[in-house]
């Protein structure tokens, strides 16, 4: 049985806070209010606090993406700030799991950073996945994607980099737009930063949902550094389905047998990066519990792209 050990966001360089839900908070048991949420790496600046009870979001452990532990926000009142300066320099990467609840007329702030007019803020606007920034002089740009899932769990990545800032929401939607008068010498590392409401702006402000997990690396990470990313967050988290597809350069049949999650769709490829060839599909399919067990054959393949159901 071969199950790789996929990358954990610490395997990769530049990772300054990692905030989960499932450790390193401090919380009341009887009432859920969390006081405090720490982070899994750097430094004590970017733990997070909350001393006032009312502004306390609540930490369940189960109920999640994949029954995880989460943390809830109530879009009314809840939020926490960051114990010192943000750690964010001139370019960053971002990634939430996030449930999001606001619709219409809202605003809430899964992340939010001000600092005069320069700012950073990511989270829904309209029931869409939004992002912000904006440099000293208010240069910058607001970025919605369309098509984002308002009520169900996501994936949700930001980058900031040359100018240019980045969206992606699970595997299937992205967008970018670029400001040529943006400071790209501008640093967002001056005072801290808020998590779950935007700081002084109106209460449409304040993010109703659930938080699991924030990733934020001090660089702007390349294509592969975010796919390794989003594949241990989809693999902790089953968010979304995940294309089963092989990569070859031999050309011999192999009988390849796979457990996969019953909503996890299998999509076929053709064996190898330029080539054209169509796999033989299916010998045999099975079902027990929550696992589809199929057994097919493929002309030619040499690993899984995803490595959390191999057998």
């Amino acid at each position: 049985c071969l199950r790789p050990v996929s990358t954990y966001p610490s395997d990769i360089a530049n990772l300054v806070t990692w905030l989960r839900a499932d450790s390193g908070l401090t919380f009341d048991i009887p009432t859920k209010q969390v006081s405090a949420w720490a982070n899994q790496v750097g430094t004590d600046s970017t733990n997070l606090e909350q001393a006032t009870k009312t502004k306390q979001p609540l930490r369940y452990g189960y109920d999640g993406a994949n029954d995880k532990a989460r943390i809830e926000f109530n879009g009314t009142s809840n939020y926490m700030t960051s114990e010192g300066d943000s750690p964010i320099g001139e370019n960053f990467t971002m990634f939430f799991v996030v449930q999001n609840n606001t619709y219409n007329f809202y605003e809430g702030k899964y992340f939010s950073y001000v600092d005069g007019n320069t700012l950073l803020e990511f989270g829904s606007k309209n029931g869409l996945f939004t992002g912000k920034f904006s440099d000293a002089n208010g240069q910058g740009a607001e970025l919605s994607l369309t098509g984002a899932l308002t009520g169900s769990y996501n994936i949700a990545m930001v980058k900031l980099h040359n100018k240019t800032l980045y969206l992606e929401y699970n595997n299937n939607l992205s967008d970018s737009v670029q400001v040529s008068g943006y400071d790209h010498n501008t640093t967002y590392d001056q005072t801290g930063f808020t998590i779950g409401y935007k700081t002084s702006a109106p209460s449409t402000n304040y993010f109703k949902g659930n938080l699991q997990e924030i990733i934020i690396y001090n660089t702007a990470l390349d294509n592969g550094k975010i796919a390794e990313v989003k594949s241990y967050l989809n693999t902790k988290y089953k968010i979304y389905a995940k294309d089963l597809s092989f990569d070859s350069d031999t050309r011999s049949n192999y009988l390849v047998s796979a457990n996969v999650p019953k909503r996890y769709q299998i999509r076929w490829s053709g064996a190898g990066v330029n080539e054209s060839y169509t796999p033989t599909k299916t010998a045999s399919t099975t079902t027990r519990g929550d696992i589809v067990n199929m057994v097919f054959y493929v002309y030619a393949t040499t690993q899984f792209t995803d490595d959390s159901y191999i057998n």
